[in-house]
């Protein structure tokens, strides 16, 4: 695992951004590499330009902030529940989940977060019985350090998208 990378921490979790090099944006003139061929020296260069990679599937979580909730509560409460997320994700059989910074919204006591499987093979699958073990009563799934009396949520509800 990268020592940069916290599982717990999920402003740590990383977020893949590229755009597709199907656009021809110029050619190579100037040689700055002299140990490459005629031919390789003819080859055009491609700028790249940061865009979102995700498309599909995806789980989208949607928790109510408890109103005495403060803000170092919360965010250790969402790291602990994408933490358990997680995890559950890689014991069916992925490899974890991505948190979608940029997807992802906070506003008038709601949080929206959006995770991606790191493992597109069989996700929509797993994703669909990570929204539906959440939408369970007394679910163990979601820590009760996270949602009820004693969380900094009141609720929590997902959609696999």
């Amino acid at each position: 695992m990268n020592p940069q990378i916290d599982p717990n921490d999920p402003s740590t979790w990383p977020v893949a951004d590229c755009v597709s090099a199907d656009k021809f944006l110029g050619s190579f003139t100037h040689d700055c590499t002299p140990g490459l061929t005629g031919e390789q020296k003819a080859w055009p260069v491609a700028d790249c330009e940061p865009a979102d990679v995700f498309l599909q599937p995806s789980l989208v979580v949607e928790l109510t902030v408890r109103p005495d909730a403060g803000g170092e509560e919360v965010a250790l409460g969402m790291a602990e529940l994408l933490h358990a997320l997680s995890a559950r994700e890689e014991a069916l059989g992925g490899s974890g989940l991505v948190f979608d910074r940029r997807a992802s919204r906070h506003e008038k006591g709601r949080v929206r977060v959006v995770l991606y499987p790191k493992t597109e093979t069989g996700s929509r699958k797993r994703l669909r019985e990570l929204a539906d073990l959440i939408a369970r009563d007394g679910n163990p799934m979601v820590p009760s350090t996270v949602v009820g009396e004693r969380g900094s949520f009141l609720d929590c509800h997902a959609v696999a998208a």
